[in-house]
């Protein structure tokens, strides 16, 4: 079982915005063969791990160290909630970007198109250029659907955890938005996750979840009872039924402090803080 290993520092290289991809330093090139691989999945073909371009859009501010960042994956299609994100978390994200490539040259237009409204994106938008680090993989993702765009998987959030500036990182599930002001909170829970430790953030999603309905999402706990009490709100774990699954709703509803997961499942995946030089594995 491989590690995160805390030995060898890596500096990024500038940001490029000349989108010339085979001209971009690439820093993973100075870690050795096997610590790479046994990183990002030895069993992934090398089309995928040898066009990782990492920091391809660095953000402007440098975190403290001692903060939070929320390790993503974003695809074009979907850049607006990479935007939202921004706005809500106020703070470092490392979002890990899958391209396709329809043609073996590394000057594919679709991919410069893309590429160019991302930039246009960091020079209008404030929170996305002072908090956000972009991180590039070109390769296969389907050789059946040309169209498809690649699905979040282990090896776009490794990416993401690996090349995050800071100590704590936030797992945060595709779909789902952290509530103003959870940064702060997670930040007094650092003891915890020094101490290997991981913190599960709970997750709620509205029962009859259509985008015709205009919800607002509730800022206190007591509101979330009352939302849940009448089924409209529900505990969300992925493989359960609503308000099932670990995490488990009973214990959220009672409790004002922390508490354990005690009936963890292999199939378990919350949204959840870790210490990126800990034991966790990859």
């Amino acid at each position: 079982m491989a590690y995160l290993f805390a030995t060898e520092v890596l500096e990024p290289p500038e940001p490029s915005v000349n989108f010339i991809l085979n001209a971009i330093p690439r820093t993973y090139g100075m870690m050795k063969h096997a610590i790479r691989f046994s990183k990002m999945h030895s069993y992934l073909p090398h089309s995928l791990t040898d066009n990782i371009y990492p920091y391809y859009f660095r953000a402007n501010l440098e975190p403290d160290n001692n903060d939070v960042t929320v390790a993503a994956y974003i695809t074009p299609n979907r850049l607006d909630d990479l935007v939202r994100l921004a706005d809500i978390w106020q703070g470092p994200i490392s979002a890990t970007l899958h391209l396709p490539l329809k043609s073996k040259k590394h000057d594919d237009e679709f991919i410069k198109d893309i590429l160019d409204i991302i930039k246009n994106l960091y020079e209008k938008n404030q929170n996305i250029s002072m908090y956000v680090d972009i991180h590039l993989i070109m390769g296969p993702y389907s050789t059946t659907n040309t169209t498809l765009h690649p699905v979040q998987t282990n090896i776009h959030m490794n990416t993401a955890r690996f090349f995050a500036r800071t100590e704590f990182i936030f797992f945060l599930d595709l779909d789902t938005w952290p509530m103003p002001g959870l940064r702060s909170r997670i930040l007094k829970h650092t003891d915890l996750l020094l101490n290997n430790d991981v913190l599960i953030l709970p997750a709620f999603i509205f029962a009859n979840n259509d985008a015709k309905n205009n919800y607002e999402f509730p800022k206190r706990k007591k509101d979330v009872k009352k939302l849940v009490q009448s089924r409209l709100l529900g505990l969300k774990n992925k493989g359960w039924e609503l308000n099932n699954g670990p995490t488990c709703l009973k214990k959220w509803i009672k409790s004002n402090e922390l508490y354990k997961v005690e009936n963890y499942e292999l199939h378990y995946t919350p949204n959840f803080v870790i210490r990126k030089n800990g034991r966790m594995p990859w």
